[in-house]
């Protein structure tokens, strides 16, 4: 193992298998947290890394996406919501009603977002 700092490091299958790339460009591969021997000495070919970057990309985009809908369900159901089935058809459909409340929704979302940011740091 190595305390240097990396470009990617991903783990899928559980826990089974993980990619590291270094932030100098080389890359390990484990196995159940070991060093996997089938890929000892051996260099990732473009296609795995880009399948490895492309799916920490896609996980990084479902989180965002998944702390954006519980934002708009929080607020939604919250008193500052009067209307929670028009607020949720109009943020689903990303068009937003031209009134205090989506203004509403703006303010209590960058709270919302600062907050799970600073849990996620401290944690």
């Amino acid at each position: 193992m190595t305390d240097q700092p990396y470009s990617l490091n991903i783990t899928t299958s559980d826990g089974k298998y993980t990619v590291q790339q270094l932030v100098e460009g080389r890359a390990i591969v484990l196995r159940y947290g070991e060093p996997w021997a089938a890929y000892e000495g051996k260099m990732l070919s473009n296609l795995e890394l880009a399948l490895a970057f492309d799916l920490e990309e896609s996980r990084e985009k479902l989180d965002s996406q998944r702390i954006e809908f519980m934002a708009a369900i929080k607020f939604a159901t919250s008193a500052e919501c009067e209307d929670a089935f028009t607020f949720l058809d109009c943020w689903r459909e990303g068009r937003a009603d031209v009134d205090s409340e989506w203004a509403d929704w703006q303010q209590f979302r960058a709270g919302y977002l600062t907050e799970i940011r600073a849990t996620r740091t401290s944690s």
